[in-house]
């Protein structure tokens, strides 16, 4: 299931629609929780198809996770860890993200991603 969300995250990364939406299964949900300026957050909750919007540009976009952490019962896993997004090998922003997924017929799916997006602590 690591290899599930790293290949989700490369596609992420790459723009490519497509091969995102190969990893998400129909009707999950994604989540964000967007930290603002004096401690306020903004929750938006979409389709988790909305996961793989994303516009095609020039912009280099890297996303990974660092050191994340698994937890596995028989056909359900959660993937959970600090993670880093990059434009052009700049960090934007940063946060913990977790992956729900779900193993139906031997391939393991996202069911459902929530993360959170902060501007502030990502050098570490």
């Amino acid at each position: 299931m690591l290899a599930e969300v790293d290949a989700t995250l490369a596609a992420v990364s790459a723009r490519d629609q497509p091969g995102t939406l190969r990893h998400l299964r129909p009707g999950g949900t994604a989540t964000v929780l967007l930290h603002q300026p004096g401690r306020h957050v903004v929750v938006r909750n979409a389709a988790l198809s909305a996961y793989a919007d994303a516009t095609p540009g020039p912009e280099r976009y890297v996303e990974r996770m660092l050191a994340p952490q698994v937890q596995v019962h028989g056909d359900i896993a959660v993937v959970w860890g600090r993670y880093r997004f990059a434009i052009d090998g700049k960090v934007v922003h940063c946060g913990n993200q977790q992956f729900d997924l779900v193993r139906e017929l031997g391939k393991w799916k996202i069911q459902n991603v929530i993360w959170s997006v902060e501007r502030a602590g990502c050098d570490g």
